[in-house]
């Protein structure tokens, strides 16, 4: 009974991460649009800073895992 433990604190985890993409989402397309600038460039710089902060993570958990794995 314990995995099902796991995958609803796995769902509910990927739900507050979807949830909290979407604030910012909505945070940076109002603030573009205060600016007077196209909400375009927001939905664009959205996107990429998405991209470049998952990819950092990544890297950060690939780099981590095998300095522990030389430790050992």
């Amino acid at each position: 009974m314990n995995w099902i433990l796991k995958g609803m604190l796995a769902a509910l985890w990927q739900v507050v991460g979807f949830i909290l993409l979407l604030v910012l989402f909505a945070a940076g397309m109002w603030s573009f649009a205060y600016l007077g600038l196209d909400p375009g460039y927001g939905i664009i710089s959205f996107y990429i800073g998405t991209i470049i902060v998952v990819n950092l993570y990544f890297s950060y958990i690939s780099n981590r895992s095998s300095l522990n794995s030389e430790k050992q």
